[in-house]
C-alpha cells in the first residue's frame, strides 16, 4: 500500500524566514513536528512478518530521481489517528448494532490512549459526533444507534470531503473507515475522483464498509410500531406508452428519466470510488452479518499495525504523488512498496 502526502513547513520558533542557510535540517524527534524544510511523507503497509524498515533500507524515487529519506516511523506501536464515518440514511438501519461492537472490538485490539479518534454521522448532512485522543471509549458511544428520520439523499462525497478535513495528520499512522452502501443519491459537485485525489495527496487511507453491493437507487424504509423497520427501493419510473398528453411534454420527460439516471451514475460513482481507494492503500469489505464486520476490522488493524510513514525531502515542487515509488532495499533484495 502507498499513499503520499506533501507539506510545507513553517520556521521553528524564534527563527525568522529571511535567516541565513545554515547546516542541513537535524531529523525531527516525533512525527509532525514543524522542522524548517519542505518535506514529503508517504504511507506504506509493509508485507505481514516484514521487519521493521530502517531509512537506509528505504528507497524514494520521484521520475528516476533518488529523494533524501530523513526518518522511517509507523508500527504498531506507534500513535494512530482514526476517523469514522457512518452513514445514517434509513437504508443503513441494520448495520449500527453490528457496526458499533465490531468498532469497539478494533479499538480493544488497535488503538491506545496516545491516538487520535474522532467519529462522523451523516446522510444530507455531516456532523462531527466525538473526537478525542485518549477518549475512544466516549467516541465509540457517540456512533449512531439509529438512523435519521425521512426522505434524506446522502450526500456521501461531500461528507468525505468534510471528514478528510477534520485530519491533523500528525501521527505516524492514519485511516479512514467508512459505513456506507457508497452510494451518493445527493447528486452535488462533489465526487469519487475527487475524495480519491484528496485522500492520496494526505496519504489517508479508505476503507469502505457496505452492507451490500447491490445496485445504487433510492431506497423508502418506514418503521412500524414494534420499530421493526422494513426498506424497499423507490418505484424506477416507466417510459410511457401511447398517445398520452405528457408524452411530448418536455418539462415531465426529464423529470422521468433523472431518478434512473441518478441511480446509474450513483453506482458507476460506487465502482469508481472502490478502485480509487483499493489504489491509495485502502479498500472495500462487504459485510452482512456480525461475524463479516469482526473479520473486516480484524483485517483492517493488521494493515494498520504495518504501516510505516516514510518522511522525505523533495527535490523539486513539482512532485506530485502519482509520480513517487518507494523500494524496499532491505536483505539485499529491492522490492517495490505498494
Amino acid at each position: 500500500m502507498l499513499c503520499f502526502g506533501l507539506s510545507a513547513a513553517w520556521p521553528a520558533a524564534g527563527q525568522g524566514a529571511d535567516r541565513q542557510a545554515g547546516p542541513a535540517a537535524q531529523e525531527p524527534p516525533s512525527f509532525g513536528e514543524v522542522i524548517d524544510i519542505r518535506t514529503g511523507f508517504v504511507r506504506v503497509t509493509l508485507p505481514a512478518g516484514a521487519p521493521p524498515p530502517r531509512v537506509e533500507d528505504i528507497e524514494v524515487l520521484w521520475k528516476r530521481q533518488p529523494q533524501r529519506v530523513v526518518r522511517v516511523v509507523g508500527g504498531a506501536d506507534d500513535p494512530l489517528e482514526l476517523g469514522i464515518a457512518v452513514d445514517r440514511s434509513a437504508s443503513m438501519h441494520a448495520a449500527f448494532e453490528p457496526m458499533r461492537a465490531a468498532a469497539l472490538h478494533l479499538v480493544e485490539q488497535a488503538v491506545s490512549d496516545e491516538d487520535r479518534l474522532f467519529a462522523v454521522g451523516f446522510s444530507n448532512e455531516t456532523r462531527l459526533l466525538a473526537e478525542g485522543r485518549g477518549e475512544a471509549a466516549r467516541v465509540i458511544a457517540a456512533l449512531p444507534t439509529s438512523p435519521e428520520l425521512g426522505n434524506r439523499p446522502t450526500a456521501l462525497f461531500s461528507a468525505l470531503n468534510r471528514t478528510l478535513q477534520l485530519f491533523e495528520n500528525a501521527d505516524a499512522r492514519a485511516a479512514l473507515i467508512v459505513v456506507s452502501d457508497g452510494c451518493d443519491t445527493a447528486g452535488d459537485l462533489a465526487s469519487a475522483t475527487t475524495v480519491g485525489r484528496r485522500a492520496r495527496d494526505l496519504a489517508i487511507p479508505i476503507f469502505l464498509l457496505m452492507p451490500d453491493r447491490n445496485v445504487c437507487q433510492n431506497t423508502l424504509c418506514q418503521q412500524d410500531a414494534a420499530g421493526k423497520w422494513e426498506c424497499k427501493p423507490e418505484a424506477s419510473p416507466t417510459l410511457m406508452q401511447g398517445e398520452s398528453r405528457e408524452m411530448f411534454n418536455p418539462a415531465a420527460r426529464p423529470t422521468a428519466m433523472t431518478a434512473s439516471s441518478l441511480a446509474g451514475g450513483a453506482t458507476e460513482e460506487r465502482d469508481r470510488f472502490t478502485g480509487l481507494i483499493s489504489a491509495n492503500g485502502g479498500g472495500d469489505f462487504v459485510v452482512n452479518d456480525p461475524a463479516d464486520w469482526d473479520r473486516a476490522m480484524k483485517k483492517i488493524s493488521d494493515l494498520l499495525g504495518r504501516q510505516w510513514t516514510v518522511v522525505f525531502e523533495p527535490s523539486s515542487d513539482g512532485v506530485t504523488s502519482d509520480e513517487i515509488k518507494v523500494y524496499s532495499k532491505a536483505g539485499g533484495h529491492r522490492r517495490r512498496l505498494e
